[in-house]
């Protein structure tokens, strides 16, 4: 289903634009936080089939297209994709897929013009972090925030402007040679 669903969106903005230049392939869930021991082998799948084969299928049919007349891809990573963690196996592995299908596609499609680069975000003030704070107290919210907080230099959530800043920068002319690039966006956390 997922295959015929991305070439249903290639060929619909094929329809309307003639051609695709840029594709910000970004869709991912969190899957549930456990322990490797326990972790439910179906959750396993699900988050595997959407954070890394959904990548993938991106990937594969757009590049397509874009071979005649080049283009941008962007991948949404996370940094997680960089390494590390507890009780979130799958996630990590997810992600970690997409960093490395990243600087494949990134060497394998740079002689056709395609620039492949991945963005790796912190923790950001989106619905994805939200959720972890849902059916919580104001005071486990708070607990919640200074953990994740305590780790990032610049002591907060990134914004999602902030994030979308930097792929706008990697769709343009201006990162034209930028590629294979596996940008974190992360307030320094992984710099400390």
């Amino acid at each position: 289903r997922a295959a015929s669903t991305w070439r249903e969106c290639v060929k619909t903005a094929l329809d309307a634009f003639g051609a695709i230049h840029v594709l910000f392939n970004n869709a991912g869930v969190s899957g549930a936080l456990a322990p490797i021991t326990d972790y439910d082998e179906d959750e396993f799948d699900r988050v595997m089939a959407i954070n890394a084969r959904g990548v993938f299928l991106g990937l594969k049919y757009v590049a397509a297209e874009m071979k005649e007349n080049g283009g941008s891809i962007i991948n949404m990573s996370s940094v997680s994709g960089l390494g590390g963690g507890r009780y979130t196996i799958v996630y990590n592995a997810s992600i970690l897929a997409v960093v490395g299908m990243t600087k494949v596609a990134a060497s394998e499609l740079g002689p056709f013009g395609i620039r492949v680069n991945a963005v790796c975000p912190a923790m950001t003030n989106t619905q994805m972090m939200q959720s972890l704070e849902k059916g919580k107290t104001s005071g486990e919210i708070e607990a919640i925030r200074r953990r994740f907080t305590d780790m990032i230099p610049l002591d907060r959530y990134a914004q999602p402007q902030e994030i979308a800043d930097v792929v706008i920068f990697l769709a343009s002319d201006a990162a034209s040679f930028v590629n294979g690039a596996v940008m974190p966006v992360d307030g320094g956390l992984k710099a400390s």
